[in-house]
């Protein structure tokens, strides 16, 4: 499942910027590429096949290429190319998307290589596809050794489905076939590679490398071919026997479940545990007590929260009341303008014969008017005589005199 994350990073099919592609009519290919700083297209170059290869490595142009040739072998090492060195200038190492190194052997015997026992090559850097700089590692190298006859072969893909399962060649020390045609500049007819005779399966005497335009990549694991239409086509994620999604289904039947299930077997185990080790220290009395105290402190924190739910609940909207009528003012009396303090504060000022109170309502005539000043004139004299009749009195002796 993690296959796609830890995956190393490859350039992709297109004309965009880090992509490639390639255009192949007749026996000649295009490359078009946008790996470094030299983008563009270059060739077109020249395929050598089957049918134009002779045994001692001549290539013959006016002879159609016809069959791809066979690279078969014991996969040493490997690697991924995103992008290139701005010191590569040669089309065909721009188009390169991957390099293999093999021991050159057929498929039977690659197969019967006992694990851990075949050829391990060590590379310092990798700039260039077609010569790899090795090291030594732990022992003599490999590739350095006398009769050594290892291929390291540029590999450039003839379609979008051999880069989409280019990441096969990420496993290392298995058996391998590379299918496709060595691809040489139209200036040289030299390949340094023979063809065995009978076949079209390569014959190497020493160590050689080529550019190859692939077609078909055979691994013990899967196929990866130009159309991506073969039976055993190699998928990333791919597991043996119980492919990709049977194997994604047994880890989330088997991996997930068990977990989980393993998870709830420990927390019980814990749990019975603890219970022993409490029944240990408090006792078998002082545990049931503990426990129903426990029970207790659960069952009112529950019935706590069910009485805070209850409070917490909204209150239920009261219907709306109509709204209440306001009460029109009753009319007032016909008497309600009367007032008798205003038309006595008014009685001396009026001259005119008839005149109405500002109170409004009661008609005030001179002949009454003239009865107020008369009466107003007899209570002055009648007051003065009493004034005078007092003032001039005293009391002498046991009688009572008076002054005229």
């Amino acid at each position: 499942m993690l296959s796609g994350c830890l995956a190393a990073p490859v350039a992709s099919w297109g004309d965009d910027s880090g992509e490639i592609s390639t255009s192949r009519i007749g026996d000649e290919v295009t490359i078009s590429s946008d790996m470094n700083q030299y983008p563009g297209d270059y060739g077109p170059f020249s395929l050598i096949g089957c049918g134009n290869l002779d045994g001692d490595g001549n290539a013959d142009k006016n002879i159609p290429a016809a069959k791809e040739l066979v690279f078969s072998g014991y996969m040493a090492n490997s690697i991924l190319y995103e992008t290139h060195s701005d010191d590569l200038k040669d089309g065909r190492d721009l188009g390169t998307v991957a390099a293999v190194i093999i021991d050159s052997m057929s498929m039977q015997a690659a197969d019967e290589v006992v694990e851990g026992t075949g050829p391990k090559v060590f590379v310092k850097d990798w700039i260039s596809p077609t010569y790899p700089t090795t090291a030594s590692g732990a022992g003599l190298d490999p590739v350095k050794k006398e009769g050594a006859k290892f291929l390291s072969l540029a590999l450039i893909p003839a379609s979008e489905n051999i880069i989409d399962g280019i990441h096969a060649l990420e496993t290392w020390h298995q058996a391998i076939e590379v299918h496709g045609y060595i691809m040489v500049d139209n200036r040289t007819s030299l390949t340094g590679i023979e063809k065995s005779s009978g076949s079209c399966s390569i014959n190497i005497d020493e160590n050689a490398n080529a550019h190859v335009f692939v077609t078909e990549i055979r691994l013990a694991s899967g196929v990866v071919s130009e159309d991506g239409e073969d039976k055993d086509e190699w998928a990333m994620g791919d597991v043996d026997y119980l492919g990709r999604w049977g194997f994604i289904a047994f880890f989330l039947l088997f991996g997930v479940g068990g977990a989980f299930g393993a998870f709830i077997l420990s927390n019980m185990l814990l749990m019975r545990q603890a219970k022993n080790t409490a029944k240990t220290l408090m006792g078998e009395e002082g545990y049931k007590k503990a426990e129903k105290m426990r029970k207790d402190l659960r069952k009112s924190k529950k019935n706590k929260f069910d009485d805070g739910a209850l409070q917490r609940a909204p209150p239920k909207k009261e219907p709306k009341k109509p709204p209440k009528e306001e009460k029109k003012p009753e009319p007032e009396s016909k008497l309600a303008g009367f007032s008798l303090d205003n038309i006595l504060s008014k009685g001396s000022s009026m001259d005119s014969t008839n005149s109405i109170s500002g109170g409004g309502g009661v008609t005030v005539t001179a002949e009454a008017v003239n009865m107020v000043n008369q009466n107003e004139q007899m209570s002055q004299s009648a007051g003065g005589n009493v004034s005078g009749g007092f003032g001039g009195g005293g009391v002498s002796g046991g009688g009572v005199s008076g002054g005229g």
